[in-house]
């Protein structure tokens, strides 16, 4: 057996620590019965006091762990209720987020399935049919009009190209006109291709399939006038910017920003309403009116025609003309090499459109034809257009001396920037000035 020394505590003789107190212990002897007992052992004189009893210190006890305290009320994030609550807010917002992202993805993916939109499929085909035609107006005719846009193209042939090849006819006036659109109505579009050159319009009107090809449906030519006047008499068949003394090349952009927007207000923004695009203009239903527009039409494509076969033709009543009819093929030549700075010696140019100027595809380079072509005692302008875009159009200005000529000015300007200067005005801009 043994003792706590402390706790005086009996424990088993294994021990050597008071498992209590944490004392040290003793194992039992006679010195220590004695010394329980106040008696000295045997054989010890009895003047020899007992030994005194050492204490031992107690061992330190650890420190007990502190009590919590108690939970804070305002903290809500430790109330176990509110806590899941707010987890399963978040859940909540992670599973919105996550589905949005999945419902947008399959719109995409239904919208590419569906393919584009009937308006972009429309501008599509319309450029399509553009070019074709330009190549061959019957078959690009056969594809993308009905029975009836057939006959209405027929029927325009007769009083347009009387005693020309309305093949050549058609080709250039596609490849030089600009396309406009107008409102849809139910299934019909109207869609011009005005030629700034002739100041003509040819209006045709597309219904749109549910599959398949889209189809010109109708047809009708119009005087540039006839359309400003919104189909008001008496109709001028004098180019609107050959009037005035102008700078030409200006001059025809302005004009036909502000024809195209006459055009635009008259079929681009709330439409007839009954799918009958003629009731835009109550003149169209006028046959007298609409007889003499047609005449009128036919004169002023004419009138284009003559004047580039003169160009084409020689110096016949004009000696300098010839020279600059080879002055202009030498530059396009030149140009189309890649030789720029030779082809642009000495003339001045707009450097805000050089860059562009120099970028066209060398096809575009190629395609330029001319399309106006107007003359007097001290200069000769020559105004060409992008067949591969008809929107850029050129307008070389020679200076003449004599029978001397030299290439004065170079300009490259877009029909689409001229009408984009001209909204801003409609909308309350400035207007350009140039």
């Amino acid at each position: 057996m043994a003792q706590c020394r402390n706790c005086n505590a009996q424990l088993p003789s294994t021990f050597t620590v008071c498992p209590k107190c944490g004392g040290q212990v003793s194992r039992w002897s006679k010195l220590a019965v004695v010394e329980q007992e106040g008696k000295a052992p045997p054989g010890t004189p009895a003047s020899t006091p007992p030994p005194a009893r050492k204490s031992v210190p107690p061992a330190p006890r650890l420190p007990e762990k502190p009590p919590e305290p108690p939970p804070d009320d305002d903290d809500v994030s430790k109330v176990p209720f509110v806590a899941m609550g707010l987890h399963a807010l978040l859940l909540v917002a992670c599973l919105a987020l996550l589905g949005t992202w999945l419902a947008r993805r399959h719109a995409r993916h239904e919208e590419r399935a569906k393919g584009p939109s009937p308006a972009a499929r429309l501008m599509t085909e319309v450029a399509a049919f553009r070019g074709a035609a330009g190549a061959g107006y019957f078959a690009a005719l056969e594809k993308w009009g009905d029975e009836n846009g057939r006959k209405r193209f027929l029927a325009l042939d007769r009083q347009l190209w009387p005693s020309n090849d309305r093949t050549l006819g058609w080709a250039y006036f596609f490849t030089t006109s600009v396309a406009c659109f107008g409102k849809m109505e139910p299934g019909l579009v109207p869609v011009a291709f005005y030629h700034p050159w002739s100041d003509v319009f040819l209006v045709t009107v597309w219904r749109l399939e549910e599959e398949g090809t889209p189809r010109i449906v109708d047809a009708e030519v119009m005087m540039g006038d006839f359309v400003r006047r919104r189909g008001v008499p008496k109709f001028s068949a004098l180019r609107p910017w050959m009037k005035g003394d102008t700078y030409r090349v200006a001059a025809v952009g302005r004009e036909t920003a502000a024809t195209i927007a006459a055009f635009e207000t008259l079929f681009g923004k709330t439409g007839t309403g009954t799918g009958d695009w003629r009731k835009a203009i109550p003149a169209l239903a006028d046959a007298a009116v609409m007889r003499d527009n047609r005449v009128g039409a036919a004169i002023m494509l004419l009138e284009n025609f003559k004047e580039l076969i003169a160009f084409s033709s020689g110096g016949a009543g004009d000696p300098s003309r010839g020279e600059v009819r080879n002055a202009t093929r030498r530059f396009l030549a030149k140009w189309a090499a890649g030789r720029w700075a030779e082809a642009a010696a000495g003339a001045t140019v707009d450097e805000r459109l050089e860059a562009s100027f120099k970028a066209l595809p060398p096809e575009g380079l190629r395609s330029f034809k001319i399309v106006a072509f107007t003359s007097n005692e001290r200069q000769s302008l020559v105004m060409l257009s992008c067949g591969k875009k008809p929107d850029i159009y050129m307008g070389l200005l020679f200076d003449r001396k004599g029978d001397a000529i030299s290439l004065g000015r170079i300009d490259v300007m877009s029909f689409s920037r001229y009408y984009a200067k001209n909204k801003e005005g409609r909308d309350g801009g400035k207007k350009d000035g140039t």
